[in-house]
């Protein structure tokens, strides 16, 4: 009669061990990356949501006015959109700022602040555009 194959208690223990050491090392690593990549996707999805309402005001030939939510969140018009983590958005000098028909707007500075730090995303009053900062 052959001999049956599989592992031994011994052998799962040891592997078991293995793995509960590489997970030990790895969780650490991972809750320090999670604020700055929170940080960086809030900024990121904010940026991109500035660009469209740039592009949405001379399409639609309307102004559309941004405003944030120290929440965590903006307001396009109407329309109230999350940001993802926890993060808060503010303008500088806590005030809206409008994309004209034109392609311009009133300009300004957005900040998305969080547990790694800030981001500043500045719009220019000329083209309209939305820009990261360093």
């Amino acid at each position: 009669m052959p001999a049956e194959r599989g592992f031994t208690l011994l052998e799962l223990a040891v592997v078991l061990a293995i793995v509960g050491l590489a997970l030990a090392l790895a969780v650490p690593l991972v809750g320090k990356s999670g604020p700055a990549a929170q940080l960086a996707a809030a900024a990121a999805e904010l940026r991109i949501a500035l660009r469209d309402a740039h592009l949405r005001a001379v399409a639609e030939d309307r102004i559309l006015t941004f405003r944030a939510d120290p929440g965590g969140g903006y307001w396009l018009d109407r329309d109230y959109r999350p940001l993802p983590g926890a993060v808060r958005v503010a303008t500088q000098g806590g005030a809206r700022i409008d994309f004209l028909p034109s392609g311009g707007s009133s300009g300004g500075r957005v900040v998305v602040a969080g547990a790694a730090g800030r981001r500043v995303i500045d719009i220019d009053a000329v083209s309209g555009r939305a820009a990261l900062l360093p």
